[in-house]
């Protein structure tokens, strides 16, 4: 049985709203806190390597360049 894995998104104040997408998932947008945090709970199907992406957007609608990274559930 895979582990459950969670990851955290920052936003920072001036990018209030955070999306992210796993690997071939579609994007998924999370409101932010008001300390400009938001987190998710995301469990996979089974142990592998899996890749997060984490988008933050700007007040005005502009995407800003993602941030990628991979790891590891046993």
């Amino acid at each position: 049985m895979a582990e459950s894995a969670s990851a955290v998104i920052r936003s920072l104040r001036d990018r209030p709203l955070p999306s992210y997408s796993f690997d071939t998932e579609p994007e998924v947008t999370v409101a932010a806190g008001a300390d400009g945090t938001a987190s998710i709970e995301w469990t996979p199907d089974s142990a592998g390597s899996y890749g997060l992406q984490v988008y933050a957007t700007t007040r005005s609608g502009i995407q800003l360049i993602p941030y990628a990274y991979t790891f590891t559930v046993d």
